[in-house]
């Protein structure tokens, strides 16, 4: 095609088109994704491949792979690690959660108010704050081990000890971020129109049916 033969007026009135209106809406976040996003993810992948230094870059293969790979790594171990802390978070993240939304949604407590101040209140607090609360908490001296020390005259090492420090960061995870799971299934709870469940309760269906 000749560059030359291209009417200008054409083009423009091609670019005012109402068809071509939503493109330019959404070019403005995909050229901040290229830049923010896309562009570090693939400079980061190259660089995987290289060592760097201020001399510049030596590329090295899989070398680094096979080093965090290899057994014994800091890699495996965290990967390990944070499973397990998964396998401590999940469970009790999800029936927790479950359970705080039924409560709020029955009407039963008078406290919903206070109760719904409670679960939000973590969500609120900064993780610098939290991080800084939590260590005075857990610390040798804290009121954790003061409590403990009381009751069954023993103190736990709740930062320094390995299977301490994992139920500690679960404990703060769930407590952290159930709030806003109980909001999610508190959401879905409201949702749920009261023709059903008396449909149901008119088929013969209990509470845990109809739940």
């Amino acid at each position: 095609m000749n560059v030359t033969n291209i009417d200008p007026e054409s083009v423009f009135n091609r670019l005012k088109s109402r068809k071509a209106i939503p493109y330019y809406f959404v070019v403005p976040f995909f050229v901040v994704w290229a830049i923010f996003y896309l562009y570090p993810l693939l400079w980061a992948i190259w660089l995987s491949f290289n060592n760097y230094s201020f001399t510049g870059l030596q590329f090295v293969g899989l070398e680094h792979y096979e080093t965090i790979l290899s057994p014994g790594s800091q890699f495996l171990q965290s990967v390990v690690i944070t499973g397990i802390i998964t396998l401590m978070v999940v469970p009790v993240q999800v029936v927790l959660s479950l359970v705080f939304a039924i409560v709020l949604d029955s009407g039963y407590t008078r406290f919903v108010k206070i109760l719904r101040s409670g679960y939000i209140l973590p969500l609120a607090i900064s993780t610098v704050v939290m991080a800084a609360f939590l260590a005075l908490l857990l610390n040798r001296n804290g009121l954790v081990n003061l409590l403990l020390n009381d009751l069954i005259g023993q103190q736990v090492s709740w930062i320094t000890d390995p299977l301490a420090a994992k139920v500690s960061v679960a404990i703060t995870h769930n407590w952290r971020t159930i709030g806003l799971f109980v909001i999610i299934y508190l959401a879905g709870l409201q949702n749920v129109p009261p023709n059903l469940y008396r449909a149901a309760k008119i088929d013969g269906a209990n509470r845990l049916q109809s739940f």
